[in-house]
């Protein structure tokens, strides 16, 4: 059978709808036509009956050059003599499917370079014979873009590389010369006892809280470029308990109150990031403190998936030009002369809790001193 007698027994059979006033050949140019895909049709012999402008487009053929070619010029020449094996299976066992599932496919142009393809296969059984609707999509801009990730992710695991190689350096060799710089100052302290003049002895005392400053900020570094990179087990936690354990671990004067307001949950969390940002925010409270008298008090509610836990305290309150910023790196409202601080505390609060899945914003009190932290926690915790 000619493949213009086998066109016309197709489109009879298969395209008897639409535009009644038009006759079924057209229709089905006009389907062709408009689809976004590439598009043909082929017999079960190989033999190309229809094939669609974008078709030729993607091989780079003329008008009607594909009509009455075999399919098989269209494949590359060393999987050239499977295909043939390959279409004859399909044949036999027609199904709608993707082609070569799980390979990257390829087609050859009329100028013999190899194009990325992505095609799908639709049969068609007319009178026992079985004809497939091919869908082809040229998916060489997605290749492209796949290998542009692909690099960046190299990239990224080269910085990553080279953040581990930071960090341990930070932790021993810059570590060992504060240590160093801080004995000096105290033999020096020692040595001189009341010889030094009032001027110089303060000027050690300022030396050791550099120093101490200086191991606060690689401590935060190192906690910082941690973050979201070690795999952190879910257990029962709670936030009660959590309180206690962090106000026994900070240095705050004896009246300063760590306090619950309200009952406080246990829920299912990654305990070292959450007692992270409560440790932090606590911190950050006593650290600017208005007296040694005042209080921090920790809140919880919840709704449909987050809890939300407030850390308040009656401090000076932040102005609100700086609410935005002081979540940055190395950010602080005071002199860190003032306050001996790394300038760390609320960007690993920040990292921490967006890592896990939540927000942290700040405002100041309404009624009283002071501001409130608020950080949103996910009721189901993330698994990496």
């Amino acid at each position: 059978m000619s493949i213009k007698i086998k066109l016309r027994f197709l489109l009879d059979k298969f395209l008897g709808l639409f535009l009644p006033d038009q006759s079924h050949e057209d229709k089905f140019k006009l389907a062709l036509t408009a689809a976004p895909n590439g598009m043909m049709v082929v017999d079960s012999k190989g033999e190309i009956l229809i094939a669609n402008k974008k078709l030729e487009q993607i091989f780079g053929y003329g008008s009607d050059e594909l009509v009455g070619m075999s399919v098989d010029q269209l494949v590359p020449a060393d999987i050239r003599a499977m295909h043939g094996s390959h279409r004859e299976s399909f044949i036999a066992n027609p199904s709608s499917r993707a082609m070569g599932a799980g390979r990257d496919l390829y087609g050859v142009d009329k100028q013999g370079n190899e194009v990325p393809l992505e095609i799908g296969l639709t049969p068609i059984k007319i009178s026992n014979e079985c004809f497939v609707v091919a869908s082809v999509v040229d998916i060489t801009e997605r290749k492209e873009y796949i290998s542009s990730l692909e690099a960046m992710n190299k990239e990224l695991l080269r910085s990553n590389t080279d953040l581990d190689d930071f960090a341990y350096v930070a932790s021993h060799d810059l570590r060992s010369p504060l240590r160093a710089i801080n004995n000096l100052a105290k033999w020096i302290e020692e040595d001189t006892n009341e010889l030094l003049p009032e001027k110089s002895r303060e000027d050690l005392k300022t030396l050791s809280g550099r120093v101490k400053r200086m191991e606060d900020l690689l401590d935060g570094l190192l906690e910082y470029s941690k973050i979201g990179r070690t795999n952190q087990s879910v257990e029962l936690i709670s936030v009660s308990e959590s309180v206690s354990y962090i106000d026994g671990l900070l240095d705050k004067p004896e009246p300063y109150e760590v306090k619950a307001q309200g009952a406080l949950p246990s829920f299912r969390a990654k305990k070292s990031p959450f007692q992270t940002v409560l440790r932090n925010l606590i911190s950050n409270s006593i650290k600017h403190r208005s007296s040694d008298s005042g209080c921090v008090t920790i809140n919880c509610s919840e709704d449909l998936d987050f809890y939300k836990i407030s850390v308040t305290d009656d401090g000076p309150g932040i102005p609100k030009d700086q609410q935005q910023h002081i979540f940055g790196l190395f950010k602080t409202l005071k002199p860190k002369d003032d306050i001996e601080a790394s300038g760390l505390g609320l960007a690993i609060v920040k990292k921490t809790v967006e890592r896990e899945g939540g927000e942290v914003w700040v405002r100041n009190n309404d009624q009283s001193p002071g501001a409130t932290f608020i950080f949103t926690w996910p009721k189901e915790p993330k698994l990496s």
